[in-house]
């Protein structure tokens, strides 16, 4: 799908002596999740799971391979997508399986985060968290 907008949208002219690109950017606000984990929590994967349909991911899978963190030199992992200014999501960090989801610092059931995204700086929004435990540890 990618390509076939980039096609559209780059035009070579008759001579191939030059070209125009459009430059694509997603619609949205650029939104980064990052989040610190615990020191005891496994190299496995970390992954967000929420309402995110409204993005173009899915909603509440623990495991998606497309909402999976990165993990980033400081030890946190982070990932950035890009939704529609305004929208509130509900999510959890969870490490591939509901029985992996993180977890209070006492080991209870936390409710859902929420953001509600709006544009800062250059359209991008930083969301920074700490998961205090893990429910498998």
């Amino acid at each position: 799908m990618f390509e076939t907008i980039y096609n559209l949208l780059s035009f070579i002219n008759r001579n191939l002596n030059s070209y125009i690109v459009s430059d694509i950017k997603p619609a949205g606000v650029e939104v980064t999740f990052k989040v610190k984990v615990p020191q005891n929590t496994p190299d496995d994967n970390i992954h967000i799971a929420g309402t995110f349909a409204i993005a173009g991911y899915s909603d509440w899978n623990p495991g998606d391979n497309n909402l999976k963190l990165t993990k980033n030199p400081d030890g946190t992992y982070s990932i950035t997508m890009y939704i529609p200014e305004g929208t509130t999501i509900e999510y959890k960090y969870v490490r591939g399986e509901w029985s992996k989801v993180e977890k209070g610092p006492n080991g209870e059931e936390l409710s859902n985060r929420r953001v509600t995204i709006t544009k800062g700086a250059n359209n991008k929004m930083l969301v920074e968290d700490e998961v205090a435990k893990w429910a498998d540890r």
